[in-house]
C-alpha cells in the first residue's frame, strides 16, 4: 500500500510538472498569426509592410536574387504616376530619391541590384504659388505616399528657372550603366558586392557658375550615383548630366 500511494505521489507530481511547462510556453505552440499587411519572417516577426498586390505592367520588372519577387521601377518609369498625383497645376519636379534597401533597416535589409531600380522612389515638386513642396512616393508602380511640406531653410528663390521636366532624356538605368564604366575606367572597379547599399538621386537645381566676369545661378539636372561603401567598400560617386549623358564628375574617397 505505501508503495502505491508513493507511485501515485510521483504520476501526480510528473502531471503537474507538464502542466507548468505547457503554461511557461516550453510545449508546443502556434505560431503567431501574421496580420494583413505583413510579410512574415523566418522568426515569426513581421517585417516592412507589405506592397499592395497588383498585376505590373510590362514595363515593371520583378528582381532576382536576394530581393526576389519584389517589383522594381526606374525613375523615369513611374514619374508619370508620381505627376499625376502632384497637388497644385503649376507644380513641378525638384527632385528625385531612390534607394537599393528593400527591407527596413529596423529589422535586416536587402539590397536590390547596383541597376538604378529601386522599390519605390521619392518624387519632390515646388508648387510656386503654394510656395510649398510636395513629396510623393510611388513604390510597386503605385502611389504610396504623399506629402505637403514646408520651405525650412529654403527660399521660394531657389526654384525660380529650373529645367522643365520635358530636358530629363536620362533614366536612372542608364546613368547607372554611366557610372559603371566610369568606374571601371578611372579605378578598375569591375564587381559591385550584392549587400552594398546604392542611391541614385535626381537634382533639377541651381548652380553657381561663371559667366563672363561674374558667377550666375544657372539651371542643372543631374543625377548622382552614389556606391555608398557601407561594407568596408570604397565610396564611389558620379555625376551624369540628365539632359545629355555627359558625365559631369567621378570621384570616391580613394581619391
Amino acid at each position: 500500500m505505501k508503495e502505491r500511494g508513493r507511485c501515485q505521489q510521483r504520476a501526480v507530481c510528473g502531471l503537474l510538472v507538464v502542466a507548468v511547462l505547457v503554461l511557461s510556453g516550453c510545449g508546443p505552440q502556434e505560431p503567431p498569426a501574421t496580420q494583413p499587411g505583413q510579410v512574415p519572417t523566418g522568426a515569426g516577426v513581421p517585417a516592412s509592410p507589405a506592397p499592395t498586390r497588383r498585376q505590373p505592367t510590362a514595363t515593371e520588372r520583378a528582381t532576382s536574387g536576394p530581393a526576389g519577387g519584389v517589383v522594381l521601377g526606374s525613375a523615369k518609369e513611374w514619374y508619370p504616376v508620381a505627376e499625376a498625383k502632384a497637388w497644385q497645376g503649376d507644380a513641378f519636379l525638384a527632385l528625385i530619391e531612390g534607394e537599393n534597401v528593400v527591407m527596413g533597416i529596423d529589422l535586416y535589409e536587402v539590397q536590390a541590384p547596383f541597376s538604378g531600380q529601386v522599390a519605390s522612389w521619392v518624387y519632390h515638386f515646388f508648387s510656386p504659388s503654394q510656395g510649398k513642396l510636395f513629396f510623393v512616393t510611388v513604390g510597386g508602380g503605385q502611389v504610396t505616399d504623399a506629402l505637403e511640406g514646408e520651405l525650412i531653410g529654403l527660399s521660394p528663390e531657389q526654384y525660380v528657372g529650373l529645367k522643365a521636366v520635358a530636358e530629363w532624356r536620362l533614366d536612372s538605368t542608364e546613368a547607372v550603366e554611366i557610372a559603371k564604366a566610369q568606374l571601371k575606367e578611372k579605378y578598375n572597379r569591375t564587381d559591385y558586392d550584392p549587400n552594398e547599399r546604392a542611391a541614385y538621386n535626381l537634382f533639377n537645381t541651381l548652380e553657381l557658375q561663371v559667366v563672363g566676369d561674374a558667377f550666375q545661378a544657372v539651371p542643372a539636372m543631374y543625377w548622382e550615383v552614389w556606391w555608398r561603401g557601407y561594407t568596408g567598400n570604397p565610396s564611389y560617386r558620379v555625376q551624369v548630366d540628365a539632359t545629355d549623358g555627359r558625365v559631369r564628375k567621378v570621384s570616391s574617397d580613394l581619391d
